[in-house]
């Protein structure tokens, strides 16, 4: 081997060992990050048994799948130690002022962890071997230069320069590169956690086992659990509440899902896809209030259709009626039936007047703020029914007139069905959710699902129109209005005001 391609040979392994140890670097800062995440999340879960634990009840004797023992020491201050050679990590977190402690230990390896040991160590080694076949190639250099003393010595130091000029500008090339692709990376890493910390939507990642390693802040509000109690266990337990979305999530075929969800009062739009290891991204969004407002464009629409064919149907009905009527009045026998018929048809007309009424849309007037609880009240006393409310008036911004229409029929109800006394109690703001609630005899199961039906009364001489008007006033309102839970006494409305 000639002395040009020995020096070659020396600048590619300086080059190397340049590069590997950039990329030791690299893996141990990842490795760093990675331990500080593990340490994170086990903290977490400590505060939240110490923070959940009763007064009387001694924290040993809690079960705990998550750390391998829990034992009491006597010890000063709050302390982590993790041992990477072993996986083993240790929290200290004081009782009492009395200097005892808890010593939380958990021996596990996370895969990622293990895999950048590995990594950061095969690297090691390489520079190690790198360094040793340096060493032995200075020698050989020298070996060569000493070699060659007779000869002049200035031609192989020109050589020597060139390539340590050329070795200097590669190690700040690559210097550069790395510091890039490092801010491409962290710069990645904190718009993926800004969108799941502030999208408008539940982000659940599962892995391989069905485990959640990520549950955002939306996540939070909409299951009512911390992130903490939900990471690193199965979904099931986690949506042990909603068990409609556990089920379509455990029984969910292809690859990519998508579905809507309805549980009892709610409705979810749920999204499933893929990831890499086996591994599930679900993207849950509460569609309730869209879906209902949907509904109500629905029932407008049919509202239209209805009121279109009332008219012509009243318009040739009434003057059939007025043609029959017409002749009765003319006949001078049996004056008793003639009485009898005239009645059925003043009936018939004061039905389909009716029925055309309440067809017909509703054009609400401009929407203004109204003190729905003022005007229930008054509603209430004329219909002789005691209202408890809360002392702070609940607002609504609609038409005053059909707020007004609205309270006149629900307080009317409630009173023909035995009542003396409603509450009104608010249920949520938003959107605005009202419980109303009387005394009264109660509507039976089985006629829960008819009461809103135009001309469906129990009532001798009812109409059968006042909560099917009920619920068309609310749908003009922006609003939806349906049965609470089925009471042993009385009738629980539940109102909804999107506007």
């Amino acid at each position: 081997m000639n002395k040009s391609t020995t020096i070659l040979l020396l600048v590619i392994e300086i080059l190397l060992i340049f590069v590997f140890g950039n990329l030791s670097s690299l893996f141990h800062t990842m490795q760093e990050r990675e331990t500080r995440s593990y340490i994170e999340v086990a903290e977490s879960v400590a505060d939240v048994i110490m923070k959940n634990k009763a007064p009387e009840t001694d924290p040993l004797e809690t079960p705990n799948s998550f750390f391998s023992s829990i034992q009491r020491v006597q010890a000063a201050g709050r302390e982590a130690v993790y041992d990477a050679e072993s996986g083993t990590l240790q929290l200290l977190r004081p009782l009492a002022d009395d200097g005892s402690a808890l010593l939380f230990v958990r021996h596990a390896r996370t895969p990622v962890l293990e895999t950048l040991q590995r990594v950061s160590r095969l690297f090691s080694l390489l520079i190690i071997m790198t360094a040793f076949f340096l060493l032995i190639t200075v020698f050989y250099l020298v070996y060569r230069f000493r070699a060659d003393r007779g000869k002049e010595q200035n031609a192989p130091i020109d050589p020597i320069s060139n390539y340590l000029s050329r070795l200097e500008s590669s190690e700040t090339s690559l210097r550069s590169t790395l510091e890039e692709q490092q801010q491409a990376v962290s710069r990645q890493q904190e718009l993926n956690r800004g969108i799941i910390r502030h999208i408008n939507a539940a982000i659940l990642l599962l892995n391989g086992q069905g485990k959640v390693e990520v549950f955002n802040p939306r996540a939070e509000q909409l299951f009512e659990r911390s992130a903490a109690s939900a990471l690193h266990h199965p979904v099931e337990t986690i949506l042990s509440r909603f068990p409609e979305i556990a089920e379509f999530i455990r029984e969910a075929s292809a690859p990519e899902s998508s579905t809507v969800v309805a549980t009892r009062d709610r409705d979810f739009r749920v999204d499933i896809s893929p990831v890499s290891e086996g591994g599930r991204l679900l993207v849950i969004k509460e569609v309730t209030r869209e879906r209902r407002r949907a509904e109500i464009q629905r029932r407008h629409a049919g509202f239209a259709m209805l009121g279109e064919m009332a008219a012509y149907l009243t318009h040739e009905m009434r003057n059939s009626l007025g043609v029959v009527y017409g002749y009765t009045r003319s006949l001078k026998t049996d004056k008793e039936r003639v009485e009898r018929i005239n009645r059925e048809i003043t009936y018939l007309t004061g039905m389909m007047d009716n029925f055309l009424n309440f067809a017909r849309p509703l054009s609400p007037g401009e929407r203004t703020p109204v003190n729905l609880t003022k005007i229930l009240a008054a509603e209430c006393e004329a219909a002789g029914l005691e209202l408890a409310a809360p002392e702070k008036g609940v607002e609504v911004r609609g038409d005053a007139g059909l707020v007004r229409s609205l309270c006149s029929n629900l307080a009317r109800n409630a009173a023909e069905a035995g009542a003396d006394r409603m509450e009104l109690v608010v249920d949520g703001t938003d959107p605005l959710e009202l419980r109303l609630h009387d005394n009264g005899r109660g509507i039976p199961d089985d006629q829960r699902d008819k009461i809103w039906f135009p001309f469906f009364t129990t009532k001798e001489d009812g109409t059968g129109m006042g909560l099917a008007l009920v619920r068309k006033i609310m749908n003009a309102l922006d609003g939806d209005i349906r049965l609470g839970d089925l009471l042993e006494k009385g009738t629980e409305f539940r109102l909804t005001f999107f506007s």
